[in-house]
């Protein structure tokens, strides 16, 4: 029965983490000059201690290897330089999760980090029949039976298979067992170094397998040492506790050995450590915490300060040539440091650079849970609407979702725009940057412009389903309508065929001349007939419909009630009617600023009933810088802030659409004057509202009306409509486009 510890010291980095920073030390150099040295980037402390095995019998259980690897642990983290620890105990520490950390968790370390394996307990050692030997650990699932070392992980593997192909620098195994020779094939000879910085420097450069065992062949650990830890444990965690800057293996190699071995001879025992190097001629490195926080900087500075007093003293001592070898230092000493103060200010930049990605992240985490939430606001509001909607509410309805969805699907775009700016880095390929890197970076780009794209565009597809759902619910149903909407007339009744002719009128437009109807039969006995005749003044009509989602209407069946004699008369269902609005006029909700305007339909073309009054910031203004007079007659607008002030849903009017709404109303000059200026709700409803010139001051008001068009003459001048109450006219002209006029938006 063996019991083992083995501690690993890995370079790693790479994939365990974003930032990248150096674990440095202070040392001198042969002139006495401090100088910095990197010696890994990360490190990693992997512990592992098992007492309980799950198929060894009682009295293989062991009593001390958890608490041993606990301490190895606790000073390793209390005192030294360590980023992360990997805890494997007892049940836990089976030989899948062992192997998991050691070639999973592990697998992506660099040539520049460090990380430490502690394993505590049981070791066993099989004979070949080539008289030689192969050790195992045994992990808590393992077996000390000769035909189940499948069960446990073998050193050969270890050393073999497990420490070449680690990208280290730096490994180092410690055994607290005794050790039959199968992972330390030769031993080296172990001499006092001087640990300076040409010596920090050179290991720092030369990547090493190293390991240190607690006994030799056949030789038994004993307990019982510094604070009831194993002698061997115990002395390593002595020795460990005194250091102040930095120990190497060497140093423990050189230590360890001779106090465990005196240890156990006072004992009449015969215990003798191992140590030796396995591949490579670097030495690890423990770094306290302590040496991490010595500024390096304000260490070359006090060097600084005390040669320059020294300088001082042999210039009074007229000793020039320790003066110049003085002032020599000085200014290598001040190269030192401006090369440091430059590798701060790069670090700084990367610093930054990492929180810039980091808020980029945030930023675009946060837009995107706006737009969720945007999604299921609109959910809650559809569930609220679908019930109990007329059919003119349909119809509005199905114009606010339309509107919607296309204010949503640009808020989408723009979001997916900005998105990808922040996500992707197009910056020129840099001073230090190869053309691999380069182009990786490139390709990345590529795949990250496609992924938030995708992401965007699938949010974009589920917040315009919401939509499209509610508009497919809205048409799905049928509503209902009566005389308000349709007249009916009753033909001669046909005595051959059975049938009344039945003529169909829609309710006519109060502003327009036209009128829709359709025909049909109604089948009706004689006897019936006669009865429907005589009661026909007081028949009722009712009729259901379908709203369509292009915002017309289809009837879908009509009925006639004739309540005196209890009788209804369906038509027949081949038959549809186009319904018009009753009123051309209606009212639109700027859903910016929740501002409501009223509308009028003039020929085909739907109107702003109103001047626009919504703040497009830079270039909007209120006459004489008023806000009541904005409540009255709407803002005035710069050519460029009108262009930016149209809700969505609505356009600039251009100057063929100005064109098309005269022509309507009798052509421009005195006609279409008369027209505007009328209250009958059927017309384009001026409001004088006057002007703000491009220098400043304001005029007109109560006698012109002067609207933006979205048609350019030049650079510098834009079309517009314009209304001069006095001179009872209209036309069209072109002005300065930094003049402030109203708008006067048409509906897409």
């Amino acid at each position: 029965m063996r019991r083992i510890i083995f501690l690993f010291w890995i370079g790693c980095s790479g994939l365990f983490a974003q930032e990248i920073r150096g674990i440095k030390l202070i040392a001198k150099d042969a002139k006495g000059i401090p100088q910095e040295v990197s010696l890994y980037s990360k490190t990693y402390a992997v512990i592992i201690g098992i007492d309980r095995y799950k198929n060894l019998d009682f009295n293989l259980q062991l009593k001390n290897a958890v608490s041993d690897a606990k301490a190895i642990q606790s000073i390793l983290q209390e005192k030294f330089v360590f980023d992360k620890f990997f805890e494997l105990y007892n049940e836990n520490a089976t030989k899948d999760m062992i192997l998991k950390i050691l070639q999973g968790d592990l697998s992506g370390v660099s040539d520049q980090d460090a990380v430490f394996v502690f394993f505590a307990g049981h070791g066993y050692t099989q004979a070949t029949k080539f008289g030689d030997e192969i050790g195992y650990i045994v992990p808590y699932d393992g077996s000390m039976k000769d035909n189940e070392m499948f069960l446990n992980i073998s050193m050969v593997e270890l050393r073999d298979n497990i420490a070449k192909t680690m990208n280290a620098k730096h490994v180092f195994f410690v055994m607290d067992a005794c050790y039959s020779g199968t992972l330390l094939k030769r031993g080296v000879e172990i001499k006092e170094k001087i640990v300076d910085y040409a010596y920090l420097k050179s290991i720092t450069e030369t990547p090493v397998r190293q390991v240190l065992t607690a006994g030799g062949k056949n030789e038994q650990v004993l307990d019982g040492g510094y604070k009831n830890h194993s002698i061997f444990t115990g002395r390593m965690i002595e020795k460990l506790e005194k250091v102040e800057i930095y120990i190497t293996a060497s140093e423990l190699g050189l230590y360890i050995p001779k106090k465990v071995f005196n240890d156990a001879a006072d004992r009449n025992h015969k215990q003798n450590p191992q140590f030796g190097n396995l591949l490579g001629e670097g030495d690890f490195v423990f770094i306290a915490k302590a040496a991490q926080n010595v500024n390096s900087e304000d260490v070359l500075a006090q060097e600084l300060v005390r040669l320059q007093e020294q300088n001082k003293k042999l210039e009074e001592q007229k000793n020039l040539k320790a003066q110049q070898e003085n002032l020599k230092k000085q200014e290598e000493l001040k190269t030192q440091m401006a090369a440091l103060e430059e590798k701060k200010k790069l670090e700084l930049l990367e610093k930054t650079k990492k929180e810039q990605d980091q808020l980029k992240t945030m930023e675009e985490q946060k837009r995107k849970q706006e737009l969720l939430a945007k999604i299921e606001e609109e959910k809650k509001k559809q569930a609220a609407i679908e019930e109990g909607l007329t059919y003119t509410q349909a119809l509005e309805r199905i114009a606010e979702l339309q509107t919607k969805i296309g204010m949503m699907e640009k808020e989408f775009d723009e979001q997916k725009a900005k998105a990808i700016s922040l996500a992707v880095d197009e910056s020129p390929r840099g001073e230090f940057e190869t053309q691999q890197e380069y182009d990786q970076r490139k390709l990345a780009n590529k795949q990250k412009r496609k992924q938030v794209a995708d992401e965007y565009d699938a949010l974009k597809a589920q917040g315009n389903k919401a939509y499209f759902d509610e508009i497919g619910s809205i048409t799905s149903k049928k509503y209902l309508i009566g005389k308000e909407r349709l007249t009916f007339k009753l033909g001669t009744y046909n005595v051959d065929g059975g049938y009344f002719p039945v003529t169909v009128t829609e309710v006519m437009d109060l502003c327009d001349k036209n009128q829709n109807t359709a025909n049909s039969k109604i089948y009706v006995q004689r006897e019936d007939a006669k009865k429907l005749r005589e009661s026909e003044s007081i028949l009722d009509l009712k009729a259901t419909l379908l709203v369509r989602a292009d915002q017309t209407f289809k009837i879908d069946k009509i009925t006639l009630v004739d309540a005196v004699n209890g009788k209804s008369y369906e038509f027949t269902a081949n038959m549809s009617l186009p319904i018009k609005e009753v009123s051309k006029s209606g009212t639109f909700t700027d859903l910016r600023d929740g501002e409501t305007y009223k509308t009028i339909k003039i020929g085909n073309q739907v109107w702003m009933a109103e001047n626009l009054n919504y703040d497009a910031g830079e270039g909007t203004y209120c006459y004489d810088d008023k806000a009541s007079n904005c409540n009255q007659y709407g803002r005035l607008y710069t050519w460029e802030a009108a262009n930016r002030a149209v809700p969505p849903g609505w356009h600039l009017p251009s100057k063929s659409e100005f064109e098309q709404l005269l022509n309507y109303l009798g052509g421009s000059g005195g006609n279409a004057y008369y027209e505007m200026i009328k209250t009958d709700g059927c017309s384009f409803p001026v409001l004088f509202a006057g002007w703000r010139s491009y220098n400043g001051p304001y005029d007109g008001r109560g006698s012109y009306a002067r609207f933006w068009s979205s048609s350019e003459l030049n650079t510098s001048y834009a079309w517009y409509l314009y209304v001069i109450s006095y001179a009872r006219e209209v036309n069209l002209y072109d002005y300065n486009k930094n003049n402030g006029l109203s708008i006067r938006c048409v509906k897409d």
